[in-house]
């Protein structure tokens, strides 16, 4: 019965008001059948008068308590403006012209998380199991309410079902996908609230934050404060550290071994274990704070504290590197960077100068500051030869191959940031300041496919803006699409003459360059980034275009393709093989499964990685079999096709991006990675 009542009396309300004003005043009803559901059915007043009360009888329906909104967190969350334990972000909205901020002020509603299974309504569980009281905040009449609101926007944590009431409102201008990675950007405005207040107590001093290690996904993680708190931002779950040290600046740097445990040194240099890591002993630097960095190897269990002189101490029984830089009686050393064989890599001083030990290449493009001691962390990414540099300011410093960034936040002459860490893809991850908040970073120049000319070995790579590089001895070519700074570029593909074609934008333009003649007709996603693959039919005029629904565009004339999945409202699919006939082949999702359309025979003995979007590319060797690549570089051999003997795998790592293969060879492929390296493998 309430659920019909919710939906009628929502329809009523919804007259004449914005949605913003619809969706609240349908929140009034939920609140009042679930708090006051007897007087909200047989007395005359509205869902308001209903609720209006907050749990406070001694309110009257014209205090801020009773304004139906929901107060700001920092007045029940100890002055803290973040979501209080046993909460969540369940959606947010925004207002645009606040004093406050100068962009657009964003409000995320932290909804209590559901203790027990409940028969609950419309994905809410009862009030008896979400742990909130409903009040005014503060117990005063010209606070606002918390724990009250039965109400969800529902662009953060889609993955939980069933929540409970709003606990409190975290009022930011920084976007809530930055600081929640489950919030999506799907935006809703309210500008009646641009300009709330709350009076809210003094938060206490926060420990400085010391280091930060994100998790594959690039958007969550832990950042470590002085105190040894591992503290979880973007969804990663809690951790328990073995050690702390409470109103105190003692811990200093942390790496992980797997999602949930690892090791924090102190600033005397002792290793400290976490989340069920093995004890290991390190350097005890004797009362000194001189411990600036920790590296991991990959067994997990042994590694190196580099001290502020240059000196690296081995513990676990890694063995001690050699040819390292000392700087005897300067604290100058900054950090260090670990390469896979977990005997070598570069220290980083504080100038951004960097120094290789235990056989590692020099590097000639790292940044440098000349006299300036602001260089604060480094991080070496998957080819062992590149990674980024962040300074102070927040700013990361690619070096080797690593590309430029496209989007990051600095913080100029506030010296505030202390580490960096990438994520799983390479391009992207997090750096976290002194304050322990964090700041993602993308690149923009990502490599994203590749394609061979027929003729061999040669050909060219896409990057997202649009660039066209060639490799193997094939011509420049001209007159291509250019988006300096944005990454939009998704596929290339030539014509017969090899050095010509086109490039897909991700919103299903098509670009011609080196002569090629403009196609129309094509399917355009105006403002969706969704488009995901191009092939071009004989001939060069007509094909096809794969989003990321799994919909198959025909253009030009090519005929029409049936048979094909969709995920409506999905992004899943990620690649498109024809088979010779050109009208049948098969779909690629992430997580491997391989989709036979237009009649093509079914797959059998293709990978699959069930909850794992790490599927990549497909290529067909023949009609019924080729290969299926992953993100990590693996090549998996479907229907037949000769096992792979050599190529590259990345272990912790995301950076593949496209699998070719060389034309007139069968027995020998391409992997494109991030950066634009191509690596071959070869097949039996």
């Amino acid at each position: 019965m309430s659920e019909w009542l919710v939906e009628r009396a929502s329809r009523l309300l919804s007259a004449r008001s914005t949605r913003r004003g619809f969706l609240m005043r349908s929140s009034f009803v939920a609140t009042a059948l679930a708090a006051n559901p007897l007087t909200y059915i047989l007395r005359p007043g509205t869902a308001y008068a209903a609720a209006c009360s907050c749990g406070n009888p001694a309110c009257g329906c014209g205090s801020t308590c009773c304004d139906g909104y929901t107060d700001f967190c920092c007045t029940v969350n100890n002055g803290r403006n973040e979501c209080p334990p046993g909460s969540v972000p369940g959606g947010w909205w925004k207002a645009d012209g606040s004093i406050y901020c100068s962009g657009p002020r964003y409000y995320i509603d932290c909804n209590a998380t559901c203790r027990c299974s409940s028969s609950g309504y419309a994905g809410f569980c009862s009030a008896s199991c979400d742990g909130q009281t409903c009040r005014c905040a503060q117990g005063s009449c010209s606070h606002r309410a918390v724990g009250c609101r039965q109400f969800r926007y529902g662009q953060c944590h889609q993955e939980i079902g069933q929540i409970g009431r709003i606990a409190c409102r975290l009022v930011t201008c920084t976007p809530p996908w930055k600081i929640d990675a489950s919030c999506s950007t799907a935006s809703f405005t309210d500008n009646a609230t641009r300009n709330h207040t709350a009076n809210c107590p003094p938060p206490p001093p926060a420990p400085p934050g010391r280091d930060v290690a994100v998790r594959p996904d690039g958007r969550s993680g832990w950042v470590l404060d002085g105190e040894g708190q591992l503290n979880p931002f973007g969804g990663a779950p809690a951790i328990v550290p073995s050690a702390s040290w409470p109103d105190g600046d003692i811990a200093r740097r942390v790496a992980f071994r797997d999602g949930g445990s690892g090791y924090v040194v102190d600033k005397w240099g002792n290793v400290h274990p976490f989340g069920g890591a093995p004890a290991v002993t390190g350097p005890d630097f004797a009362g000194q704070d001189l411990a600036r960095g920790l590296g991991l190897r990959n067994d997990g269990v042994s590694g190196y504290v580099l001290d502020g002189y240059g000196g690296i101490h081995a513990f676990g029984g890694a063995t001690a590197p050699a040819n390292g830089a000392y700087w005897s009686g300067w604290d100058i050393a900054r950090g260090i960077g670990l390469r896979s064989d977990g005997t070598s890599g570069w220290v980083l001083d504080g100038f951004g100068g960097l120094h290789p030990f235990g056989g590692a290449p020099d590097v000639s493009n790292a940044a440098y500051f000349n006299g300036q001691d602001i260089a604060r962390d480094i991080v070496v990414s998957f080819d062992d030869a590149s990674g980024y540099v962040v300074d102070a300011s927040g700013t990361p410093h690619p070096f080797g191959q690593a590309p430029a960034l496209g989007s990051f936040d600095t913080f100029a002459g506030q010296g505030t940031v202390r580490g960096i860490a990438l994520a799983a893809d390479a391009v992207s991850g997090v750096t976290a300041a002194k304050d322990g908040t964090t700041h993602r970073f993308d690149s923009a120049k990502v490599a994203r496919r590749a394609v061979v000319r027929g003729g061999g070995s040669s050909g060219y790579v896409l990057d997202g803006w649009g660039g066209i590089t060639p490799f193997g001895g094939a011509p420049a070519v001209t007159g291509g699409p250019s988006w300096n700074g944005w990454d939009i570029a998704r596929d290339i593909a030539l014509l017969s003459g090899g050095s010509s074609g086109y490039v897909l934008d991700g919103y299903g333009g098509l670009h011609p360059f080196g002569g090629a003649a403009r196609i129309s007709g094509s399917p355009y996603f105006a403002g969706n980034d969704i488009a995901r693959t191009l092939v071009l039919r004989p001939g060069g005029t007509s094909g096809y275009i794969l989003d990321g629904y799994g919909g198959v565009h025909a253009f030009g004339g090519a005929p029409a393709i049936s048979g094909t999945p969709y995920w409506n409202g999905w992004d899943i699919a990620r690649h498109i093989a024809f088979r010779s006939d050109g009208t049948s082949g098969y779909v690629l999702d992430g997580y491997g499964g391989i989709h036979a359309f237009g009649g093509a025979p079914d797959i059998t003995g293709a990978p699959y990685f069930a909850g794992n979007d790490v599927a990549r590319a497909i290529v067909l060797r023949t009609d019924s079999s080729g290969y299926v690549l992953d993100a990590v570089g693996g090549v998996h051999a479907f229907g037949g096709a000769p096992s792979v003997t050599t190529g590259p795998y990345w272990s912790g790592w995301q950076p593949a991006r496209d699998l070719v293969l060389v034309a007139g060879s069968p027995t020998t492929g391409l992997i494109l990675d991030a950066y634009g390296g191509l690596s071959p493998v070869a097949f039996t």
